[in-house]
């Protein structure tokens, strides 16, 4: 994201992203933008550009984990079919939840307590299908996270 503006700035200003060479960057030079009375190169920019990207990082992971967080509590939890059960503990997997759900789907969701969540529709399916679809998504599990059918 940084770079983007970075790179957004450079070719606004009509510089060669940098190189330090383009029309703007010289135009800046002679006005004496690009530095101080000292000589010494002006920094403060760079900073600012980047702090601003690294806050809104930030801030946009923090809106998404919000937002996920609630979408996630929404659910209406069901009771997990036998062979899901079955299935989770044959692959030794961690905690996965089965939620209400017509449509076939399953994710991972949370970043203190992570968990593969699984639609009815989708725990319901064939074990070998089933068995897949859950290594899948174990994969994108920190390593070390277990888990039980709930």
């Amino acid at each position: 994201m940084v770079a983007a503006v970075v790179v957004a700035l450079a070719v606004a200003s009509g510089g060669a992203v940098g190189a330090g060479t383009g029309p703007g960057f010289v135009a800046a030079q002679r006005r004496g933008l690009l530095h101080d009375d000292d000589g010494h190169l002006h920094r403060r920019g760079g900073l600012v550009v980047g702090s601003a990207g690294v806050v809104g990082s930030v801030c946009r992971a923090l809106w998404l984990a919000a937002r996920t967080r609630g979408a996630v509590a929404a659910l209406a939890p069901v009771a997990a079919p036998g062979e899901l059960t079955r299935v989770v503990m044959r692959l030794g997997l961690g905690e996965v939840c089965c939620v209400a759900g017509a449509r076939r789907a399953a994710f991972c969701a949370g970043i203190i307590r992570p968990r593969v969540y699984l639609t009815l529709a989708m725990a319901e399916a064939p074990p070998d299908e089933l068995a897949a679809v859950l290594a899948h998504e174990a994969a994108h599990l920190p390593v070390g996270t277990r888990c039980a059918v709930r």
